[in-house]
């Protein structure tokens, strides 16, 4: 980032568009109680959130693969609350972030 500001802005920025839309298919696919879907969006959610260094986004999500790779939606709901949690975090963290990026 520090060599390229422009590549790290558009990395954050991105992030942040799709971030929403990972969120609403994790929880349409935990309100369906599809564990394929779910598989699919937490493993995607997973894999861009390591991508921008958020690393505790990325266990919670990887928690989430894991139950729907078991079938076992059971505590699906307490690792959403815990994911909302973190998505909130990590996305002050990286508009402050962004805005500290130099122009």
């Amino acid at each position: 980032g520090e060599d390229d500001p422009d590549f790290l802005e558009s990395l954050i920025d991105q992030f942040l568009d799709d971030l929403p839309r990972h969120l609403e298919n994790i929880l349409r696919s935990i309100q369906q109680q599809d564990s394929s879907s779910l598989t699919k969006a937490a493993h995607t959610c997973k894999g861009s959130s390591r991508y921008v260094g958020a690393f505790a986004l990325s266990d919670l999500c990887a928690q989430l693969e894991t139950c729907s790779r078991n079938q076992d939606l059971s505590t699906a709901e307490q690792h959403l609350s815990n994911l909302r949690a973190e998505i909130h975090r990590v996305t002050h963290t990286l508009q402050s972030l962004r805005s500290k990026t130099p122009n």
